[in-house]
């Protein structure tokens, strides 16, 4: 959105992504729960989903006209390369997670990422 060419890893890395709004709803769907029900649950969209794929989305969803370099930047020592949730506990306590596809969430976020810069 700078119009800036952003110098990137490989973008090899594999990350499970989930819409905050997403995620609130999930925590919500909780409060009707019985008593009882305590512990760790895993929230997530319990699949991966490529660095460079999202860069692309987004590219196209901007329009960008500047040049993304992949590979210009070395991956941190011990960067996680794969991520990815695991929600079924939460799921079978209470219920499915109800997620926004992707494309629609990136395409939310760039749109209010664009507001909140128009309010600068």
């Amino acid at each position: 959105l700078r119009h800036e060419a952003p110098q990137l890893t490989g973008c090899e890395q594999q990350y499970d992504y989930l819409f905050v709004p997403d995620l609130t709803r999930a925590i919500v769907q909780t409060l009707p729960a019985a008593p009882g029900y305590s512990g760790i649950y895993n929230i997530g969209a319990n699949r991966a989903t490529g660095l460079k794929q999202l860069v692309d989305t987004l590219y196209e969803q901007t329009a960008a006209k500047v040049a993304v370099t992949y590979g210009a930047l070395p991956y941190r020592p011990g960067q996680v390369m794969h991520m990815e949730s695991n929600s079924h506990k939460f799921e079978a306590a209470f219920g499915p997670i109800v997620q926004t596809p992707l494309p629609r969430a990136l395409a939310a976020t760039v749109s209010y990422v664009k507001q909140s810069i128009a309010k600068v």
